[in-house]
């Protein structure tokens, strides 16, 4: 883009100014600036500042649409993106601090340079989520994939008009397909940064207090509209997008995919979004997945598209005895080689058709794109596959392997199989309109020991809903900390018996002195589970809300015996529920109509299965239709008129016992407790990025 040019030249600033000027200047930045500029003069100054400082920064963020710009830009400069051949020109305009520009460009950072002739007199770099970066003053800032973060923005004071042209191009090329936010960092005390900004229409969406007293550190963040501050602890994560809640397309204007919109990627295949910002359509038959911009996103083998490192093994089975099922299935047939060399229980668990019931609840579209995350054997996608356009996604490469050897022999030409770690594969965002989480959330601590559970829980909850379509729902199956298992001495994900229902620290002190099985990856207990009260807080930090609420009688790996928590669904569950003669089968089955009240299974329900559906508090999705009850669907069917929003009639709704009664369904749950996540481990941090702006 070349911006107009003007006539003429504004004059340039006055270098030096008066002590009285200065002080004005001081009165228009507020008491609360002032006051934090003296105090960090005074630890200085006074030699404290080697055991004790205080730091304050502003997160702040605008819409790429939303920039406000001058009609006409002074001067007239030439902006377009810097490569490796412009390094001498940014290190003589200004030297790198921290990492090198070439490495910064190794990592996926790009640069704008604005050129006064064939000189570059400004620059600014952009890094575009997903990424993890850290900053100098302790945390590490987590960037989603519709964010873009601005820093190291930096012109030559001779030269006027740099920085908006900078701004204007970005407005007009904003960083990436579907982004939606420019967000960076200002110093509280740098008020020619926060004041520039302003007037470039940034808002302030949260303070950060960073304290150092010796080697501690502490983190205090406030974000806008909240009362709750919330601590962080040296290099924890700090998710951006809770202090941007409510800043999306929808929330400002934009024009954010309608839930009918077309798709883009061809038919059988998924979409994918480089490191450039530029998004990729990848069809059922590419053997290469290569972006305009040359990089290369993954290669398919043997029907399996592996897109970044495979994770370390782990699993059911030694890593041998998986080989040797893989082997024999693609000599005889993947069920005959799991007949023949899996156990009885797990046998149940690969091959039962059964494990993907809980579509039946589920208002899906026929054409419905699904992603199953963490699919493990492929029981939940080769079942769904037999009805919609699924994308298995696991880590594990033998796991992979067997879900593609399902996929050619079942001749399942909807199914997709890619091998790779859920924040390393750069899918493309809002392009699934049902995420399934089987058993999964409880894993994800594991792959990141450096945070806390809850906060990697957090990040994890949140990739999931990026890649959400509007209208789209998240299907999530998981124990409950408090479940009538877990009172009668099941074992937690641990190895051990009781460790959800201690307190957090008693846990990490008893697993880390644990000798069992898991104890060697386990240590410290960070597998989470949580009550439904505790899902929903969850949930509602990402902005997802529970739609529906099942209880999983069998074990969410059976859910062909769905109950929803509803107080008339589980009176007829307990009700219908066959018993033997006697008078002690009797009193068990007054008990458990005593016991059949709403609160009472939601809070010792075994296993939960939750729909969540997103809300527009956060990035601008529309929130989807409630699922109708089944009287309100006699109604309308009576009436004539069709229910609106819903494309697919479901089966059982919170109204009644499910559809899964009615099929009837039973079992135990052997491998539950051995269905780990081995695929999802966000990447670490590349470089240390300057945290200023300007």
């Amino acid at each position: 883009m070349k911006p107009p040019a003007m006539d003429h030249t504004a004059p340039a600033p006055a270098v030096t100014a008066s002590r009285w000027a200065r002080w004005r200047e001081h009165r228009r930045q507020g008491a609360g600036t002032v006051a934090y500029h003296l105090l960090r003069r005074l630890l200085k100054r006074s030699g404290a500042a080697r055991w004790l400082d205080v730091q304050l920064h502003e997160v702040i963020a605008v819409p790429p649409w939303r920039l406000e710009l001058l009609p006409r830009l002074p001067q007239e400069l030439r902006v377009r993106e810097l490569t490796s051949g412009d390094l001498d020109q940014l290190t003589r305009l200004r030297p790198a601090n921290g990492y090198s520009y070439d490495q910064r460009l190794a990592a996926a950072h790009r640069a704008l340079g604005a050129f006064l002739g064939e000189r570059l007199v400004a620059f600014v770099w952009i890094r575009r989520g997903p990424a993890l970066l850290p900053a100098s003053f302790g945390c590490i800032w987590q960037l989603t994939a519709p964010m873009a973060w601005i820093y190291d923005l930096y012109s030559d004071r001779g030269v006027l008009g740099a920085a908006p042209h900078l701004y204007a191009y970005l407005r007009q090329h904003p960083p990436g397909e579907q982004c939606e936010l420019l967000v960076g960092q200002t110093e509280y005390d740098n008020w020619a940064s926060r004041r520039t900004h302003r007037r470039l229409g940034y808002e302030v969406r949260a303070a950060l207090w960073s304290v150092r007293m010796g080697g501690a550190c502490l983190h205090l963040s406030h974000s806008r509209g909240d009362r709750r501050w919330r601590q962080h602890r040296r290099q924890a994560l700090v998710p951006l997008h809770l202090f941007t809640a409510g800043m999306g397309a929808a929330a400002h204007g934009g024009e954010p995919l309608t839930a009918g919109a077309p798709r883009s990627e061809p038919a059988g295949g998924f979409r994918l979004q480089c490191e450039c910002g530029r998004g990729v359509s990848v069809g059922a038959d590419e053997e290469r997945f290569v972006c305009v911009c040359g990089r290369s996103l993954g290669v398919r083998r043997g029907g399996v598209a592996a897109i970044g490192a495979s994770t370390a093994y782990w699993g059911e089975l030694p890593q041998a005895q998986m080989q040797a099922v893989l082997e024999e299935g693609a000599r005889v047939g993947w069920r005959r080689a799991v007949d023949a060399l899996l156990p009885e229980p797990l046998r149940a668990y690969v091959a039962d058709p059964e494990r993907a019931a809980f579509q039946d609840v589920l208002p899906l579209p026929p054409t419905a794109r699904v992603l199953d995350v963490g699919a493990g054997w492929g029981g939940i996608a080769a079942a769904l596959a037999r009805h919609y356009e699924v994308v298995a996604l696991e880590g594990v490469a033998e796991r992979a392997r067997f879900i593609a050897l399902r996929r050619q022999q079942e001749n399942l030409t909807r199914l997709t199989v890619i091998q790779g770690d859920l924040h390393k594969v750069p899918l493309g965002l809002r392009q699934f309109d049902l995420i399934v989480a089987n058993g999964v959330l409880e894993w994800v601590a594991l792959q990141d020991p450096s945070a806390s559970p809850p906060a990697v829980q957090l990040i994890f909850m949140h990739r999931l809903r990026e890649l959400l379509a509007p209208g789209g729902r998240i299907y999530l199956a998981i124990e409950n900390r408090y479940g009538w298992s877990e009172l009668r001495g099941a074992l937690d994900h641990s190895g051990l018996p009781y460790t959800s229902l201690m307190p957090r620290f008693m846990a990490r002190w008893v697993c880390a002195r644990s000798g069992t099985y898991r104890s060697h990856f386990n240590t410290g207990y960070r597998t989470y589970t949580y009550s439904h009260r505790g899902y929903a807080r969850l949930f509602e930090q990402v902005g997802l809300s529970i739609e529906n609420t099942w209880i999983a009688t069998a074990g969410y790996n059976h859910p062909a015996r769905l109950v929803p928590v509803d107080s008339a669904a589980i009176r007829f569950a307990a009700r219908t529920r066959p018993q033997p003669a006697g008078a002690r089968a009797w009193m068990r089955q007054q008990a458990r109509a005593w016991t059949a009240r709403e609160w009472i299974w939601r809070w010792i329900g075994s296993d939960f299965a939750f729909l969540l559906s997103p809300t527009t508090t956060l990035t601008g999705f529309s929130a989807p239709a409630p699922i109708p009850s089944e009287a309100a669907w006699k109604r309308h069917e009576q009436s004539g008129h069709p229910l609106p929003s819903i494309e697919a009639r479901p089966q059982a709704t919170s109204a009644g016992a499910p559809s899964a009664q009615r099929r009837g369904g039973s079992g135990s749950d052997p491998a539950k407790r051995d269905e780990p996540l081995a695929s999802h481990r966000f990447p670490r941090p590349q470089e240390v990025v300057p945290p200023c702006m300007s």
